[in-house]
Formats: C-alpha cells, sequence, structure tokens
C-alpha cells in the first residue's frame, strides 16, 4: 500500500499523484518510509459567558461561532539512508503554501491508502498548510521519527 504527501502549483493541478514528479512527493510504504501513526484534531470556537443574576447565581450562556481549525498529526518512520527524502520534505515545508487563484487554501495534498478520512487533493476550495517537519533520533539507530503537521485551509466547510 501507498501513501503519498505531496504538493500542487498550476502546472500540475490536474496531475495525477502518481505521475506527479519525484520532486513534489513523497512515497510513504514502498521504499521503507513508513506513516506509523495519524492523529487529527481541531478546535471549536464556542465561546462560554458566565452571567449574574441579580440573585447571585451563575448562568454560563454559549455562543457557537464555528470552527477554528482543524489539522492532522502524522508520525513518520524515516531509515537514515533516506535522508534525502527527509530534506525533500522540508522543502515543502519551504515552498510558499498558498497559490493564488488554484489553492488558496494551501498546495499540500495526502493521500493515506489505509483510512481516505484526512485525504485532501489541493484544489481551490481546500489545501493543507505544512509546519515544518520535526526529526528526532532515538534508540533506533537506523531509522529517524518524523513528525510531520498539516492544517487543513478550506472554502464552506461542514
Amino acid at each position: 500500500m501507498t501513501s503519498y504527501i505531496y504538493w500542487r502549483d498550476s502546472d500540475t493541478k490536474d496531475t495525477s499523484i502518481d505521475d506527479l514528479p519525484d520532486t513534489q512527493k513523497i512515497e510513504f510504504g514502498n521504499n521503507d518510509i513508513e506513516i506509523t501513526s495519524i492523529t487529527a484534531s481541531g478546535k471549536g470556537n464556542v465561546i462560554t459567558e458566565p452571567e449574574f443574576t441579580p440573585t447571585g447565581t451563575k448562568t454560563y450562556n454559549k455562543q457557537e461561532a464555528g470552527a477554528i481549525g482543524e489539522s492532522v498529526t502524522i508520525i513518520s518512520k524515516f531509515p537514515i539512508n533516506q535522508i534525502d527524502q527527509l530534506k525533500r520534505l522540508r522543502s515543502f515545508f519551504r515552498k510558499k503554501q498558498l497559490d493564488y487563484p488554484d489553492f488558496p487554501y494551501g498546495i499540500i495534498g495526502l493521500s493515506f491508502d489505509m483510512f481516505d478520512y484526512w485525504n485532501v487533493d489541493p484544489s481551490s476550495i481546500l489545501g493543507y498548510t505544512m509546519d515544518i517537519p520535526i526529526p528526532s533520533f532515538g534508540t533506533d539507530v537506523e531509522n529517524l521519527t518524523v513528525t510531520i503537521h498539516l492544517s487543513l485551509g478550506g472554502k464552506n466547510l461542514v
């Protein structure tokens, strides 16, 4: 099974993931680079306002103000001999993350083959942006653990 993190620009907006240039994608699953876990998170924008009544009691009023954001955290394993792939992943972060008018919400895409809940192909209405990948080195001297944070942006998300 193969999963990808990739980016698009106006030249590749209609290109299939398999046909993207190698410089625009990281492949997980076929070259010893593995996704070991993936977690979603987000924050709602519910406002709590206490109100004191004349009798001295409190009421906590709630007001819904929509979602603040959604994000995905990917934990991956990069073998030491795949350091060029890690450098390529870091280059995704260093790219301009928004590309108007084609990708105003993010140029980064995710295709996770085991569970498509987080899959996003960047477009004019949806996309991910990426924080810097965080490599860590522990007792497994042959592999780096790399944490990748993606933030979802979009238009009219429900």
